[in-house]
């Protein structure tokens, strides 16, 4: 295995663009929705809570559409920071180059209860059932919305999808075509540039391709020395649409090489016992996606979904090489004039090679596994226009694992044509990861005659594998309220409150006593911190978001979201702790004379209080971000992005799992030059 080797693609792909700017541009404009009215903006389809296209104010679910125009005007520069635009979404750095995401609590690099699909396709990873965000992009100017669903989504999208849905989705290569050239420099986001090319090759099919890459700059360690965390990227894509009248038909490829710093305390048995090394991780992969889509003859309609992909990762000496296949049907039919009924099947297949080192090791050092899952929906009217619900299930099982049912049910109570409000019951299963199951994870060692540890040899405090102890699927049980309401063609409001109830919740007892490791005479002593699922957590919150349009030219965007959780005392005391009670935010966009725009954000995030892994506190903070454009010539826009303005640097999270350098994000100003020709 060498898991820092380049995707071949890469090069392919370069070579396709150096060719493809040399050909003729198509005609054509990327649609904006900077001026559409409040209304329009809640009839915007979405797919992702129901699997298929329904308005944002029909959905009996706490959703959020980022689109396109939100992302371009906040000057989010990656995926994560555009998620800072949606209520309820906890997004902290936690270096340059990192960032802990999450939904309705349990925070953390590795977070595990949040389910992310790029066009339909999960990008979660078997390792440790959450994801690299650092690996995970895309060209934002390629975004069409990002889909945020809060809550469970277990029973369409299956086990994982516990406290959300995220689903980043991309125009149709229609909508982009001709050519962009974007370039970006500061002092934090250093020198970055993007060239997409877009054309057709006929009246139906239209195709486009781009290359990104960026080479972002270190940050600023917690004790104010120089940190280890630049980020250097290169991506290609290439997107392939054929739109006919009953038909719709996608091929999505890509390809990424990313090299991403850090600074590991790594766990060694001779003195120091501890070495502070400047690590580099190293991710690439390609995918390949195929969607297809046809309307019958007699209303009903089916859609087949396939996708490959294949992952490299190198960090400090652990190294994960993995292949995946996923495969996704449904068929949608109306046997009555009441029922809207939906079912399907999913299959993935994940086969991975790991190679250890002293701090992770993996055993056994491969594994193959298998999900198998079907579901089924009915949408169905109880009172024509003003109450109607949805029942859904899916039945899923994975190798060697017993089948897990996921139900939910939901109720849509459309009081007026400006009110509405809904109801649900949900539960939802994650299933083990396998790092969970078969690493062995080292986190410190204990010096030998020191306060914690007179013996003569060092101790290991260190994980345990879960396939020892048998440890299995956890459990939540989900009740949620929402209430909608447009008080005026300028005004609305979204609020949800929810309450959650965790089950069978990795937590273990305190670490074992020492066993020496090594004979005759131990080079170090092992304490296993062992896993089980003997805890439980309830949490609960409201979020609400309210939008309001003073003027055709100014859009005021606010949002609360409040959270609150209890553990019981077997559970890890981070699930409480890394995430904030409070979160309030406030954004304006304006639209200037001359196109000139204008655009502030403001954002308060409450205190964290760390994990008995890496105790401490983060205290809370306020993040400004502005941004002011224009346009120098009619197919170009040059803008300014000032983030983190209120203070030089603070902290946003202490990593809890792995021995990282804590960092602190610092204030960012750049430049972006946009041009469509």
């Amino acid at each position: 295995m060498t898991p820092d080797r380049k995707a071949l693609p890469l090069y392919a792909s370069s070579l396709f663009m150096a060719l493809a700017v040399t050909a003729p541009a198509a005609a054509g404009a990327e649609p904006s929705i900077a001026d559409m009215s409040l209304e329009d903006l809640l009839k915007i389809k979405i797919t992702t809570a129901s699997r298929k296209a329904q308005s944002l104010d029909d959905v009996p679910a706490a959703v959020f559409v980022i689109t396109g125009e939100d992302i371009r005007r906040s000057g989010a520069t990656s995926i994560p920071d555009a998620l800072r635009l949606a209520p309820g979404v906890e997004v902290a750095n936690i270096a340059d180059n990192k960032w802990a995401v999450t939904i309705r609590g349990f925070n953390s690099r590795f977070a595990n209860k949040l389910l992310v699909l790029i066009d339909g396709r999960s990008v979660y990873s078997p390792l440790f059932s959450g994801l690299f965000w650092e690996a995970e992009d895309t060209l934002l100017e390629d975004v069409e919305r990002i889909e945020v669903i809060r809550g469970p989504g277990a029973a369409m999208w299956g086990a994982n999808a516990v406290n959300g849905v995220i689903n980043v989705i991309t125009k149709n290569a229609r909508d982009t075509q001709g050519r962009l050239l974007t370039a970006t420099a500061g002092n934090q986001e250093g020198a970055g540039t993007a060239l997409r090319y877009g054309g057709r090759i006929d009246e139906e099919t239209h195709y486009r391709a781009y290359v990104k890459a960026f080479d972002r700059k270190a940050s600023i360690g917690a004790d104010g020395q120089a940190a280890h965390d630049p980020w250097r990227a290169d991506r290609v894509g290439y997107r392939l649409d054929r739109d006919a009248a009953n038909a719709r038909s996608s091929l999505i490829a890509e390809a990424y090489d990313s090299h991403a710093g850090d600074r590991l305390n790594i766990p060694t048995v001779q003195a120091p016992f501890v070495d502070v090394s400047a690590v580099t991780q190293i991710n690439n992969g390609f995918s390949l996606l195929g969607r297809t889509e046809r309307m019958l003859d007699n209303g009903s309609e089916w859609s087949l979904q396939g996708s490959i992909a294949g992952t490299h990762l190198a960090d400090a000496g652990f190294g994960e090489a993995r292949n995946t296949l996923d495969i996704d049907y449904q068929y949608r039919l109306h046997p009555s004039p009441r029922h809207d009924l939906m079912w399907g099947w999913s299959y993935r297949y994940t086969s991975d090679q790991l190679s250890s080192s002293f701090m992770l090791e993996a055993a056994p050092a491969s594994r193959r596994l298998n999900y198998s899952a079907l579901f089924v929906q009915d949408d169905f009217t109880l009172l024509p226009d003003t109450l109607k619900a949805t029942l859904g299930a899916r039945l899923e099982q994975r190798t060697a694992g017993k089948p897990e049912l996921q139900p939910d049910l939901r109720l849509m109570w459309v009081v007026s044509p400006t009110q509405s409000m809904w109801a649900s019951v949900s539960r939802a299963v994650r299933t083990p990861s396998r790092g969970e199951l078969d690493l062995t994870a080292r986190l410190a060692m204990i010096p030998p005659f020191s306060a914690a540890n007179p013996s003569p040899f060092p101790i290991s405090i260190q994980t345990a594998p879960g396939s020892a102890t048998g440890y299995g699927n956890e459990v939540l049980d989900a009740i949620e309220l929402g209430y909608r309401k447009e008080f005026a063609a300028s005004l609305s409001l979204d609020a949800t409150v929810f309450a959650n109830r965790y089950s069978d919740l990795r937590g273990g007892p305190p670490p074992a006593a020492t066993v020496p490791v090594g004979f005759p005479i131990p080079s170090y002593l092992a304490s296993s911190i062992v896993i089980d699922n003997s805890a439980t957590a309830s949490t609960h919150g409201l979020e609400a978001s309210a939008e309001w349009r003073p003027q055709a030219w100014w859009r005021l965007q606010g949002g609360l979201s409040l959270f609150h959780a209890s553990v019981s005392a077997t559970g890890d005391p981070s699930y409480a702790g890394d995430s904030p009670a409070h979160q309030v935010f406030l954004r304006s966009s304006m639209n200037l004379p001359e196109g000139r725009q204008f655009d502030a954000s403001i954002k308060y995030v409450g205190q964290l209080q760390g994990g008995q892994v890496r105790p401490g506190s983060i205290p809370a903070y306020t993040r400004l971000d502005l941004r002011y454009a224009w346009k120098p010539a009619r197919n170009m826009e040059l803008s300014l992005v000032g983030q983190n303005l209120l203070q030089a640097r603070h902290r946003e999270f202490i990593d809890q799992y792995l021995p990282s350098q804590e960092l602190e994000v610092m204030r960012s100003l750049y430049l972006k030059a946009e041009w469509k020709f």
